[in-house]
């Protein structure tokens, strides 16, 4: 993007922070992350603490991902704090997964993050022990499940989660959950519903893995025959003769039975994508881009016509939007590098694009509405859970706001090359709307624990290059501009991450933790090790040359390179 010659003899400025920032976020990671293997302990935080964060956890992940019996975990929840007897170890390490995911939307800095990575790690360590059949209930299925979000949402393991997925789905076939209830020895209400939901949670994250992945699905819906689970909240659920609730009347099921409508087409489209046998023609990728659309203004309808019961929240309407519209950018992804310069794709330029805005507007409502930059702090009266889950949060929902930004920078560029004009070249204000808030995204996301500056960095540069065109800069006054920006970017970025470190060396050394959690009683003594370290993978583009940061055609199949198998077909 830039001329060697502009940078000067030696190592560049900007390189040189970047590595510093590298060392920096190894250090920081290494104290984030206690010895393996970690110790099942039966602490826990004092209880108002634990209060707040299985609240955070009921109204956000588990709204979602059913997962849990509510009122049968709050009465175990409940009883665990008075009884003074032997603490059952199955049920905390389900508590202690539900207190981690809690704790991405806690705050706004994601201040418990090394004791939700030290909980992941003792249920981890827990799960390891080679007590298998013994544990084989519907309790252990719930745990497995958890750990995979807890493991995806705090980043613990890598992208290992397709991985997992699949050790999940076994375990979940050997419980015979792929088995309709009906067609098995006679169980109460409450047990046939939580086996179907508990069936239908795997299908949906093996779903979303399997596309996030760029992977087939662990198993085919052709070999089960488990029937949706039913409309029921889950109070109804402790009366044997309690019949589903109307499709217009809000349960707590209404979202998971929305989603279920979409599943085979979604597993379908992960098929199309993903499958080494998939013949990828463009006229299957319009079909299956229009029946996605036709059943996503079908399930709107749906998620906006309930005339009985409680009212959606906002963050599972966002939640709901944003899975929908990630499998339709999916589809187009791989044919936006061809679409600039090959006008029969010209639609799938266009939908990714239009998608692309539909995605951001979900944390950044007003991106399209006006023409000044909405920052994360304006967002607190909006969706401060959704704004929470996707920025303090990792995997699958956040990676697609990155996609979006570098998708939407490509655009810019284009549209730039494309015009010829004197005076400066007009562009779209609401994607430069985008360019300037995907900054301050990324600022938010290394505030609250991002050790990877390079999508920072990326996103700088192409800002810097995108506005120096618009300008009709010269050649060597874009690049300066680059260079500039690039280093500018990199001492921010080594700034926020020594922020991060203190943080962190604080909270080793018991100074900086908030007064409620002092009372916590972590085995994160002095005599723990914090040596192990895991990798971080965000804005990995696998481009050949780690320095390089061209925002061109040719970085759209390394971005989606992690997505598909096989894109040679796409020309």
């Amino acid at each position: 993007m830039v001329q060697p010659q502009l940078i000067g003899g030696g190592t560049p400025k900007a390189l040189t922070g970047v590595q510093k920032c590298k060392q920096l976020a190894r250090v920081i990671k290494s104290r984030w992350s206690p010895k393996w293997p970690t110790e099942f302990t039966t602490e826990l935080p004092r209880k108002d603490i634990a209060d707040d964060l299985v609240d955070c956890y009921l109204r956000t992940t588990e709204s979602v991902y059913r997962v849990l019996h509510i009122p049968s975990f709050r009465r175990d929840y409940e009883s665990l704090w008075i009884s003074d007897g032997k603490k059952d170890t199955g049920f905390l390490a389900l508590l202690k997964l539900v207190l981690a995911i809690g704790a991405v939307t806690y705050d706004d800095k994601f201040s418990m993050r090394m004791f939700a990575r030290k909980w992941i790690y003792e249920v981890q360590t827990w799960l390891s022990e080679p007590e298998f059949k013994s544990r084989l209930d519907i309790q252990f299925m719930q745990t497995r499940i958890l750990l995979l979000l807890a493991r995806d949402l705090v980043k613990v393991g890598g992208d290992s989660t397709w991985v997992s997925t699949g050790e999940v789905i076994r375990t979940a076939v050997s419980l015979g959950l792929h088995r309709d209830p009906k067609r098995l020895p006679a169980k109460p209400k409450l047990i046939c519903e939580m086996r179907r939901r508990l069936w239908n949670t795997v299908l949906e994250i093996d779903t979303q893995s399997s596309l996030h992945n760029g992977s087939m699905h662990s198993i085919y819906m052709e070999e089960s025959d488990t029937e949706m689970p039913g409309n029921f909240n889950d109070e109804q659920l402790l009366h044997e003769g309690a019949i589903p609730s109307p499709e217009t009347e809000f349960t707590q099921m209404s979202f998971i039975l929305i989603l279920r409508k979409s599943l085979e087409l979604r597993r379908g489209i992960v098929r199309f994508l993903n499958s080494i046998n998939s013949r990828g023609a463009y006229d299957e990728t319009l079909q299956l881009d229009a029946q996605l659309r036709k059943m996503y203004k079908d399930l709107y309808k749906n998620m906006h016509g309930y005339t009985l019961g409680a009212s959606p929240s906002t963050f599972s309407l966002n939640f709901v939007d944003l899975l929908l519209q990630r499998y339709i950018l999916a589809l187009h992804a791989p044919y936006f590098g061809p679409s600039l310069s090959e006008i029969r794709y010209s639609f799938s330029r266009k939908m990714v694009i239009e998608v692309g805005l539909k995605i951001w507007c979900t944390i950044y409502p007003t991106s399209a509405k006006r023409s000044s930059v909405t920052t994360g702090t304006d967002l607190a009266s909006s969706s401060q859970d959704f704004w929470r889950w996707v920025t303090s949060g990792s995997g699958f929902f956040r990676y697609g706001f990155a996609q979006v930004i570098a998708l939407i920078a490509i655009e810019l560029r284009a549209q730039i090359r494309e015009q010829e004009c004197l005076g400066p070249a007009p562009l779209r204000s609401d994607l430069m709307n985008v360019l300037g808030q995907g900054l301050d995204w990324c600022v938010r996301c290394i505030e609250r624990g991002e050790t990877n500056v390079r999508g920072y960095m990326l996103q700088s540069v192409a800002k810097a290059q995108i506005e120096g065109l618009q300008q009709g800069l010269p050649k060597e006054e874009v690049a300066r501009s680059m260079i500039l920006s690039a280093e500018g970017c990199a001492d921010h970025a080594l700034a926020l991450l020594q922020d991060l470190f203190a943080q962190t060396t604080q909270c080793d050394e018991n100074t900086n933790i908030p007064e409620q959690f002092a009372a916590m009683n972590p085995t994160s003594a002095p005599g723990i090790e914090w040596d192990f370290e895991m990798p971080d993978e965000m804005f990995n583009f696998d481009m050949d040359d780690p320095t390089r940061l061209a925002v061109d055609e040719t970085m759209v199949n390394s971005m989606f390179g992690r997505f598909f198998h096989d894109v040679s077909f796409l020309g």
